[in-house]
């Protein structure tokens, strides 16, 4: 993990030559990292320091020192996970984290656009175009590894069978297993989840088909509902409206899903295509034929004799992001959808970090997506996450967002998981079974799911402006001749605080780094 250290002015004379002006310009206590990310911050446009959020109102460095030194360790680090090179396959590991990179579309092709992504078996590169503050051009370079990495020449049926597939023979040990894609709109995830005939999850029904040929006392069911602007709606049911509540025990019951039963491939696919056709889609600048919303997908054993669930298989093709340049000329109800979508998918990032650093609450009930995943992070399930991305170098500001967010949840290891839940076959989402029954067990979950953690805005503001600041000065730096301690010093930091997300510490380092680039600019005129 990187970890901060904290100089004072007669510590840091001596480190390097280039420094000591810099220093007698700004005499305050500085902040120095230790180590080097692998990681660049993400690309922001500049702000100016008078936007800048909460103040802290320590004016003394002294007092800043101290209150820093007075964070959790969680804080100290800046909210940056402990870096794990290439995955050794751990025995039992409950998250399986892979990555699929799609071919230049035609479009792409046709724009010129170029292919940045290097894959390997385990591993990708990406190359991130960048522009100084002179105009000039340069490129930076990041590598992350992952349990599997795809490569474009390889089919629905090659991922499947490195990552669903390795999940079924615990579900039929009477377990729980979610598979879902994450990704930016446009970069293949409804091709990889739900194609019709060579979807992963048409694949893995095919072959638990087969399998309970084998298996007496056990039926196949599925159900298939969508999330659409913070509503289910049953996709095999007329679109039925459907209510997610909460049990005694804090299960989420999905109150009035239908499950059908299947026993051969063709009732099984005819299923699959109602459903399709069901699901909310539209036109973004993106993708003519974006996904809108979350699209469910379960896969269900239970026992011939008491109906009892046994063991169940999650799909989920999550809506993918969306930039500002993919809503341009858009009607009200296109923008509702994206800023929903958004919406949904920052919750689940939230989740994502609370569980990284072992944070006493878990956001899990501030969208219904991230209720009716929970158990994929907190309970008995063993889960694969599919990263999709685009190769376009258009597009590499998205991609890295989503390379990071997926390096992220390979960081959580078991002990961040939680412990064991409690299982009922009477109570688990999407029992079929009468509403005054369902209702009798779970209290309803507030429609608006308004629970309140930290504030999503701020730290997306302040993150934004202390790149900016750093990276003026960086490019300063470089524009100017300037190297050596200067330089490396406020590099780290750019580097580092791409991945922040605590936003008081966020204000601390703001505060400092405005501090640092007042004095840098008088130190270069």
């Amino acid at each position: 993990m990187n970890r901060q250290r904290f100089y004072t002015d007669e510590e840091e004379s001596s480190s390097s030559p280039h420094t000591n002006d810099f220093q007698q310009e700004n005499a305050n206590a500085r902040y120095v990292f230790s180590g080097k990310s692998p990681l660049s911050p993400r690309r922001s446009s500049l702000s100016s320091p008078a936007q800048t959020r909460r103040k802290s109102s320590c004016d003394k460095p002294e007092e800043k020192i101290e209150r820093i030194k007075s964070m959790p360790k969680d804080i100290l680090a800046y909210g940056v996970p402990s870096r794990r090179r290439e995955s050794k396959g751990r025995k039992g590991e409950k998250i399986m984290v892979c990555l699929r990179k799609r071919p230049l579309s035609t479009k792409e092709m046709h724009r010129g656009e170029k292919d940045v992504i290097e894959v390997g078996r385990k591993k990708a590169s990406i190359v991130e175009p960048k522009t100084r503050v002179d105009m000039t051009k340069y490129e930076l370079q990041h590598e992350f590894y992952f349990d599997n990495v795809f490569g474009e020449d390889r089919d629905n049926r090659h991922v499947y069978q490195h990552t669903a597939r390795k999940l079924i023979g615990h579900v039929f040990s009477g377990e729980h297993a979610i598979c879902f894609a994450y990704g930016q709109t446009g970069s293949g995830k409804t091709h990889t989840m739900l194609d019709p005939e060579s979807g992963i999850y048409f694949l893995a029904a095919q072959e638990m088909l087969q399998k309970l040929g084998g298996e007496e006392g056990l039926y196949l069911t599925i159900s298939f509902y969508e999330i659409y602007q913070g509503s289910l709606h049953d996709l095999l049911n007329k679109r039925q409206k459907l209510h997610a509540r909460e049990d005694r025990k804090s299960r989420v019951c999905v109150s009035g899903l239908k499950e059908f039963r299947v026993s051969n491939v063709p009732g099984l696919l005819g299923y699959i295509k109602r459903g399709l056709a069901a699901r909310a889609t539209g036109f973004t600048a993106a993708n003519a034929d974006s996904s809108r919303s979350h699209a469910i997908f379960h896969l269900s054993l239970r026992r011939a004799e008491s109906e009892a669930l046994f063991g169940r298989f999650v799909f989920i093709d999550l809506a993918g992001s969306e930039r500002g340049a993919d809503r341009e000329d858009r009607n009200t109800k296109s923008k509702s959808e994206g800023a929903e979508i958004n919406k949904s998918l920052l919750a689940l990032k939230e989740c994502i970090r609370a569980i990284d650093q072992s944070l006493p609450h878990l956001p899990f009930r501030q969208s219904k997506l991230t209720q009716v995943i929970k158990e994929s992070f907190t309970g008995n399930a063993k889960t694969c996450v599919i990263a999709t991305v685009s190769p376009a170098g258009s597009s590499s500001e998205d991609t890295l967002n989503t390379l990071r967010y997926a390096d992220r949840i390979k960081q959580l290891t078991e002990e961040t998981q939680g412990g064991e839940s409690e299982e009922s076959d009477d109570t688990e989402m999407g029992v079929i079974r009468p509403d005054s029954e369902v209702l009798s067990e779970c209290e309803p979950t507030s429609d608006d799911t308004s629970e309140k953690t930290e504030s999503f805005g701020d730290v997306a503001v302040l993150d934004r402006e202390i790149i900016s600041h750093a990276e003026e000065i960086v490019e300063s730096a470089s524009v100017s001749g300037i190297r050596g301690g200067v330089y490396k010093k406020i590099k780290e930091i750019h580097d580092l605080v791409g991945r922040c997300t605590d936003e008081e510490t966020l204000s601390l380092l703001l505060e400092e780094l405005c501090q640092i680039k007042d004095s840098f600019s008088l130190f270069v005129r």
